[in-house]
Parts: C-alpha cells; sequence; structure tokens
C-alpha cells in the first residue's frame, strides 16, 4: 500500500512538471511507464475473490481437495475406507459445494514448515 501511495505521488509530481513545461519527452515516457506498474502492482496484490459455491470445479481444484484427503488420511483422520468413499466422491463432484461437503467434517491442514534454516547455526557444545 505506502509502494502504491509512493507511485501515485511521483506519477503526479511528473505529469504536473512536464504540463507545466519543466520536463521533456524522456520524463513523459517514464510516467508512463510507472503508470503501467502501478497497474501491474494492483493486479498482482488483488484479493482473490473467493469460489462461488454453485460454480463448476476443474481438474485441478479435485486433485487439491484430493491431495488434502491423502493428507487427512496420512494423518490418522480417515480411515481408508472413508478415504476410498471420498475420493469417488470427488471425482463425480461437480460444483464447490460438493467438495467443500467432502472436507467439512476435517480440521483444516497445518501449512508445512520450509526445510531450509534462515540464519546462522548455532554453534555445537564439544
Amino acid at each position: 500500500m505506502f509502494v502504491e501511495i509512493l507511485l501515485g505521488l511521483f506519477a503526479l509530481m511528473l505529469a504536473a512538471a512536464f504540463f507545466v513545461g519543466l520536463l521533456s519527452l524522456p520524463f513523459a515516457v517514464l510516467y508512463v511507464a510507472i503508470l503501467g506498474v502501478r497497474h501491474v502492482w494492483r493486479r498482482l496484490w488483488a484479493p482473490q475473490a473467493a469460489p462461488v459455491l454453485h460454480m463448476r470445479v476443474g481438474d485441478a481444484e479435485r486433485s487439491v481437495t484430493l491431495y488434502r484427503l491423502g493428507e487427512s488420511f496420512a494423518l490418522g483422520r480417515l480411515t481408508l475406507d472413508e478415504l476410498e468413499d471420498r475420493c469417488a466422491a470427488v471425482w463425480d463432484a461437480r460444483t464447490f459445494a460438493e467438495l467443500a461437503l467432502l472436507e467439512s467434517d476435517l480440521p483444516p491442514l497445518a501449512p508445512r514448515r520450509s526445510r531450509i534454516r534462515r540464519g546462522p547455526r548455532a554453534a555445537r557444545a564439544s
């Protein structure tokens, strides 16, 4: 948000200086480039809309649901029979509501931790 405000103020200052006649064509080109960067920035960081439950799903959404069901099975939250039934139902599901129903009684999965260590390692006591 702060970067967007700075870009907007900078663009306004360049536009005003160009129209007054203090700046030449290269700065006008820079102004247009800044407007393009600002537009791309807004699109990249725009909040994503939640899927509407009556919309149809594709294979990508089904794969995500299958992955989460497999992780729940690995954590012992589902039996093998339940997993098989739910996996078959995933491929029969046509809407987001049907997929959400298959996971409604399962707690959300915790995000995986990165295996990359950050910072210096602690010295070992020998």
